[in-house]
């Protein structure tokens, strides 16, 4: 919850902002699952350096079997953010229907390396 109790302050909201709510989410997901999102970051950078675009599929592929059975899904999205304020990726505005059975043909979208 942000700090105004699901209120916004930072954007001047008197409502929940989807903003900071998405972010409080991320934040806890990655503050509960440290060892796979450095797993996860290893991959990014692995995939970064391979692939000039790519989307999670691709990173979860170089991830090689290293995801604990404990690990929520969604983490991979703190690693993508991370991973993209530290210079490494840049989102794009397209996407790619994933070919993850538990995606289920969803689009996910595609990001460039910026290790190439």
């Amino acid at each position: 919850m942000n700090q105004l109790g699901g209120y916004c302050g930072p954007h001047g909201r008197k409502r929940p902002c989807g903003i900071c709510n998405r972010d409080d989410a991320i934040d806890r997901v990655e503050r509960n699952n440290r060892v796979f999102v450095a797993e996860a970051m290893e991959a990014v950078r692995k995939t970064a350096k391979t692939l000039p675009f790519f989307t999670t599929d691709d990173v979860w592929a170089n991830m090689n079997g290293n995801v604990p059975d404990t690990v929520e899904p969604r983490a991979m999205g703190s690693v993508m953010r991370t991973a993209a304020h530290a210079g490494l990726i840049e989102r794009t505005n397209e996407t790619q229907n994933s070919m993850m059975a538990a995606c289920n043909n969803r689009p996910k979208r595609v990001w460039i390396s910026k290790l190439r």
